[in-house]
């Protein structure tokens, strides 16, 4: 996977100064399971288990954290879901323009909390045996093409190895008081071949993702 060099953060100048406290709304995970067959399978157990990694991790980050405030997604129904999801398209230029989705709004308003964490995450883990059928099929493909590029008198010719985890991050502070989003991240400038299941990938992905906001506080 290619990383992008085109800014994905947004960080108004005043925020880390008046950030004193934040509350940590339930993230949404998307994890896929990549079968022997190399079909991407939704998997909700494995959603679920990188959700409880991803709430822990950011209950633990350094950001000044003050409670956590679950998000019944089920109950909230699939257009909050997509809200949710919709972080992914998000560009940093067009946070100022977002408003606070009324959902999170009434959240972080019966919570008594101004500032809200929502944090997305999608991506997947692969089948063991498919992964390393597909790295013995480049290896293979290196060496053929490697030989030819030598008799032909080129240059030599080398394939990827196939990519075994993904786990990409999309994050946004909304104010509560303000009405809008005011801070925005995601790790796709990061390195995205983690596993969204492993706490300590998980962990650095979190971090990762505030540490622009952190280290302004400092």
């Amino acid at each position: 996977m290619l990383a992008s060099c085109a800014p994905t953060k947004y960080l108004p100048k005043d925020l880390a100064a008046s950030l004193d406290g934040v509350a940590v709304l339930a993230p949404l995970s998307y994890v896929d399971f990549q079968a022997e067959d190399n079909q991407f399978y939704p998997d909700d157990s494995l959603s679920a288990i990188s959700q409880d990694i991803l709430v822990e991790a950011l209950m633990e980050s350094s950001l000044p954290v003050k409670k956590f405030i679950p998000v019944d997604y089920l109950a909230l129904g699939q257009s909050f879901e997509n809200t949710v999801a919709s972080l992914e398209m998000v560009q940093p230029k067009q946070v100022p323009y977002m408003n606070i989705p009324p959902e999170i709004d009434k959240l972080l308003e019966a919570a008594g909390e101004r500032y809200g964490v929502l944090v997305f995450n999608t991506g997947f883990v692969r089948d063991l045996k498919g992964f390393r059928r597909e790295v013995a099929k480049d290896v293979a493909a290196t060496v053929v093409t490697t030989a030819l590029a030598v008799l032909l008198g080129g240059g030599v010719t080398t394939y990827g190895v196939p990519v075994k985890n993904v786990s990409r991050m999309f994050a946004v502070i909304y104010d509560a008081q303000e009405n809008k989003a005011v801070y925005f991240n995601n790790t796709l400038n990061a390195n995205e071949e983690r596993n969204p299941l492993d706490p300590s990938d998980v962990r650095k992905q979190v971090d990762y993702l505030f540490s622009p906001i952190v280290k302004a506080a400092r």
